[in-house]
């Protein structure tokens, strides 16, 4: 249900805009600045979009100061009559709020003792103080952040005018938050039940598994292949002894003559016979 006059206080409870009521929030906004001569030619530096974190209103700069006077945290006309528009408006949500400040990367000045980061942040604050001026309640702006030129809008212009930019976020605050089971969650970073990517990794995983049984079964071969590796070590053992051995054998022919050598020899015996003096016939 969308409240109307501010309709939150202590003791109540309100039930935050859902992102349907942030857009009709939009489109009145967009008309309102529409019905507006002075704020209507400056529509082009007026961005307000929806987002997942909620809506989200850019005031971007121009070259010679917009919202802002050049270099300064003070509203210009233009910057006061839309903060105060966006003041009447915002009051009535009971959605909590945030305000960044955003430079380019020019340095401020050659003076340390202010820079970007001083500036972003004071630039934040002056529009925080005037929203609350014009109606918002003081603990609906949670957060007031200064971040100099560390995200700017053009990144590959860093000294484009339009990186200078005050960003109001009105804070959904009421986005469903999806309920995990615990056998769900891998390594802290599991995707929303039922998006693309859940999918993707179900599948992804019904794939890994028969792959996973596969690969475990050669497994025991491993073990099997060290004794063909151990082999090796014993069979350089053995040529030594062989040819350790193989020596005696060399010398054997030599001490020994072969059956040829003595058959040409006469033997003992018939030369002892023929020493002998025999009967004559």
């Amino acid at each position: 249900m969308v409240g109307t006059g501010t309709g939150v206080g202590p003791g109540k409870v309100a039930e935050q805009f859902s992102t349907d009521e942030l857009q009709k929030l939009k489109e009145k906004i967009e008309a309102e600045i529409k019905a507006r001569k002075d704020l209507e030619k400056l529509s082009k530096q007026i961005e307000i979009t929806i987002t997942p974190e909620g809506l989200r209103i850019e005031l971007l700069e121009g070259k010679d100061g917009t919202f802002y006077e050049i270099g300064s945290p003070k509203l210009s006309a233009n910057g006061q009559e839309l903060l105060a528009l966006l003041g009447s408006e915002l009051k009535t949500m009971p959605n909590s709020m945030l305000i960044e400040g955003h430079t380019d990367s020019t340095p401020y000045s050659s003076d340390n003792t202010y820079s970007n980061w001083d500036l972003s942040a004071d630039r934040a604050n002056s529009a925080r103080r005037l929203l609350q001026q014009d109606g918002v309640r003081s603990n609906q702006v949670t957060q007031v952040r200064g971040y100099a030129d560390q995200m700017l809008r053009v990144k590959n212009n860093p000294t484009d005018p339009s990186n200078r930019r005050i960003s109001i976020l009105v804070k959904n605050d009421n986005a469903p938050v999806p309920t995990l089971s615990a056998a769900n969650i891998v390594d802290g970073s599991t995707p929303l039940p039922g998006s693309a990517k859940a999918k993707a990794l179900t599948t992804k995983e019904s794939k890994t598994q028969p792959a996973k049984a596969t690969a475990a079964a050669p497994a025991p071969a491993t073990p099997a292949a060290k004794p063909a590796v151990q082999a090796p070590a014993s069979t350089p053992a053995k040529p030594a002894a062989a040819t350790h051995e193989s020596k005696p054998a060399t010398g054997a022919p030599a001490a020994k003559p072969s059956p040829a050598t003595a058959a040409a020899k006469p033997s003992l015996i018939d030369r002892l016979k023929s020493i002998l003096p025999g009967k004559k016939k």
